[in-house]
């Protein structure tokens, strides 16, 4: 018990000493369960995020949101401008099409809006990077990236990043392949690569990390990983070992 708190306190402090953090707000964190921004929470991450900022870190946050704010404008929108009929043909689409380019064009206004109004309340400015998995992969457009994300940094403001959504498909996230992040996870972990960051820091509502799904009934809490960069994965003595893996199970 004593090694367990003394390697929790030792975590924490480690924690501390970051100095570029990442940030991934997900849909989960940012909406009701209604699909509107949650200010509850999203006053928290700001107020929060302004805290580290105001210690001299970098801060990076990495939102969704976008297409909840979106899908309300533009039930808005349907109901002033159709028929009757057109509504009972809108409310058919979209039931059975939950995610739609469109209402991430018609919500990052919004939402960035919010986050805009939020910041300014406590004295700070922030960005917009609205980006695709081509952002990534090509060398030069990976660069310019790399290079304004860190000028916005270094003059003290704040990069909040979503994916580019209204260009990245639209068809929900059954997209061509290669065209898309699998999801915000994906694209927090590229950020913070691209960064060089400290600490990645992904809010969820799930209660903790999970060695499986955390609906899966053997699903086991890891207490804490530690990646170790010289581990050799395709050597056969390492399969099945949970101490050379550097994961602790735990509550």
């Amino acid at each position: 018990k004593q090694g367990t708190d003394s390697a929790k306190m030792r975590g924490r402090w480690e924690l501390s000493q970051a100095e570029t953090v990442v940030i991934k707000a997900g849909t989960a964190v940012v909406s009701t369960s209604e699909g509107y921004p949650s200010l509850v929470r999203l006053s928290g991450i700001v107020e929060q995020a302004s805290a580290l900022m105001a210690k001299k870190k970098r801060v990076i946050l990495v939102t969704s949101g976008a297409v909840g704010c979106g899908r309300s404008r533009l039930r808005k929108q349907m109901a002033l401008n159709r028929s009757f009929r057109d509504l009972r043909a809108a409310a058919v689409f979209e039931k059975n099409t939950p995610y739609d380019s469109a209402c991430a064009a018609a919500g990052q206004l919004a939402l960035m809006s919010l986050y805009e109004t939020l910041f300014a309340s406590r004295e700070v400015e922030c960005s917009q990077f609205l980006v695709t998995q081509q952002d990534f992969d090509d060398a030069n457009r990976r660069k310019n990236l790399q290079y304004a994300i860190t000028e916005i940094l270094d003059v003290g403001m704040i990069p909040i990043v979503n994916e580019n959504d209204a260009v990245s498909g639209n068809l929900g996230y059954d997209l061509p392949e290669d065209s898309s992040f699998s999801d915000n996870d994906g694209l927090a972990a590229l950020v913070s690569r691209l960064v060089s960051a400290d600490l990645l820091i992904l809010l969820s509502d799930v209660d903790a990390l999970y060695d499986r799904p955390p609906t899966d009934k053997d699903a086991k809490r890891v207490a804490r990983v530690v990646v170790d960069d010289d581990r050799n994965d395709d050597d056969p003595k390492n399969d099945d070992d949970d101490e050379k893996n550097k994961v602790i199970y735990g509550d």
